[in-house]
C-alpha cells in the first residue's frame, strides 16, 4: 500500500514525531510511505528519511505561496497513493478542498488537538479550524489521537461514524530511563547542577501555560530556594524576554533557566526530577507519556486525555490550581515516588508504538 501523508512541515513537534514513528512502523509492515510538507523543509526531515520515508516539498520559484498547494494535485496524480492522510487543520482543509481533482483516492484526516482551536488568537490558525469544521463531509475517515478530540469535533457537527480514536504511542527504543543522558543534559545546560530540577518541555504558545509555570516556580521556590526551574522549547526573542521579565517580577530569575529547543528531548526528560505540564488545552500530550517512559514523574493540568495517560500514577489538577500542583511536586521531590521502573513500565506497556501502527493499519486497509 502506498500512503501519502500531508502536513505543514516536519519541524520539531509532537504531531510531527508521531507521524514519523507511525510512518516508520507502517514501512515495516510493507507500506510505501511518502510525506509532502506544504510549507517547506523542517528540522525532522532527516529523521523521516532515515526511517525510509520519502519527503516531498511544494517549493516553487514562480508560484506565490498560496498557489503552491496546487502542486499537491500533480503530486497525488503522479504518486497514485492508496490513501491520502493529512495531519492538522491546515492540511486537512487543503486536501479536502482539492479532492475534486482526485476523487478516487480515500482521504483520512488526523485530528491532533481538542478544544485548541477555539482558543487560538492567530487569525490564520483560527481560519483553518473554522474551515476544517465546514468540510467534515468531504472526508472518508477521521482519526483522532484522543477521546477529547473526538468529543470536540462531534460537538462541532461531525458524524460519529466518521471518527475513530487511535492513541499515540511511545518509542520504547528511544524513551527510557537513562541516568547518563540526564547528567549530560545538566552538565551542558545547567553547569552540572546536582540539586532539584523542575522542568517544562514545550514550544512557546499561550495555551501551554508558560506564565503559570513561572508562578508555580515562585510557589516552589519558597520551599526549594536552591532548585532550578527549566523551560525548554522553541520561542522567539520577544517571548523569551517576556518570560525573563516575569521571572524578575516574581523574584525567581536566578533560579529560572530558559533554553531553546534541544535536539534530544530524552536527555531533558531524564535530566529533570519532575516534568510539569501547565497546558490549558491538549489532545494527547506526548510529552507526558514520554516523560513517564523515561521514569520521570509528571504533575499536569486536567486537559485533553491527560488523565487517561497518567492513570493513577501521576497527579492531575484543574487548570489554575497552582497550589495543588505545588503541593504534589513538593511531595514527589521529598519522597521520590512513584518509582522510575513503575512509571516507565506503565507508559511503555499502556501505549506501545506497535499498537499505534497496528490500529492505524487496520483502519487504512478497510478504506
Amino acid at each position: 500500500m502506498r500512503l501519502l501523508f500531508v502536513i505543514g512541515s516536519l519541524n520539531r513537534g509532537g504531531a510531527e514525531n508521531q507521524l514519523i514513528l507511525l510512518g516508520g512502523g507502517l514501512i515495516d509492515l510493507g507500506y510505501e510511505v511518502h510525506v509532502v510538507a506544504l510549507t517547506g523543509k523542517g528540522s525532522l526531515d532527516g529523521k523521516a528519511i532515515e526511517k525510509g520515508i520519502t519527503v516531498h516539498y511544494l517549493d516553487s520559484k514562480v508560484l506565490p505561496k498560496i498557489l503552491r498547494v496546487t502542486k499537491l494535485v500533480g503530486l497525488i496524480r503522479n504518486l497514485r497513493p492508496s490513501v491520502v492522510h493529512s495531519y492538522m487543520p491546515g492540511a486537512n482543509a487543503i486536501v479536502s478542498l482539492l479532492r475534486v481533482f482526485f476523487r478516487d483516492v480515500p482521504v483520512v484526516w488526523g485530528i491532533r488537538a481538542s478544544t485548541y482551536g477555539q482558543f487560538k488568537i492567530n487569525k490564520k490558525e483560527k481560519f483553518f479550524w473554522w474551515l476544517q469544521e465546514k468540510l467534515f463531509s468531504k472526508v472518508d475517515l477521521i482519526i483522532c489521537n484522543s477521546n477529547a478530540g473526538k468529543d470536540y469535533i462531534i460537538s462541532k457537527g461531525c458524524r460519529h461514524d466518521l471518527i475513530r480514536v487511535v492513541a499515540n504511542g511511545v518509542d520504547s527504543s528511544k524513551f527510557f530511563p537513562e541516568e547518563k543522558l540526564g547528567l549530560r543534559f545538566r552538565d551542558e545546560n545547567l553547569e552540572g547542577f546536582q540539586g532539584k530540577v523542575v522542568g517544562m518541555l514545550s514550544r512557546f504558545d499561550l495555551l501551554k501555560g508558560h506564565e503559570d509555570f513561572l508562578h508555580l516556580a515562585a510557589l516552589l521556590s519558597e520551599i526549594f530556594p536552591s532548585a532550578r526551574y527549566v523551560i525548554v522549547g522553541s520561542h522567539s526573542n520577544k517571548n523569551k524576554e517576556m518570560l525573563i521579565n516575569l521571572s524578575n517580577k516574581l523574584g525567581i530569575a536566578k533560579s529560572v533557566v530558559i533554553l531553546d529547543d534541544i535536539e534530544n528531548p530524552v536527555a531533558v526528560l531524564n535530566g529533570v526530577d519532575v516534568l510539569v505540564s501547565t497546558s490549558r488545552s491538549e489532545g494527547f500530550p506526548n510529552v507526558i507519556l514520554e516523560a513517564m517512559a523515561c521514569g520521570t514523574p509528571v504533575v499536569a493540568t486536567d486537559v485533553g486525555d491527560t488523565k487517561d495517560i497518567t492513570g493513577d500514577l501521576c497527579p492531575v489538577f484543574q487548570v489554575g490550581n497552582l497550589q495543588g500542583m505545588s503541593n504534589s511536586i513538593v511531595e514527589i521531590l521529598n519522597s521520590n515516588f512513584p518509582s522510575e521502573l513503575e512509571l516507565s513500565s506503565y507508559a511503555i506497556n499502556r501505549f506501545p508504538a506497535k499498537k499505534l501502527v497496528a490500529d492505524t493499519d487496520i483502519l487504512l486497509r478497510k478504506l
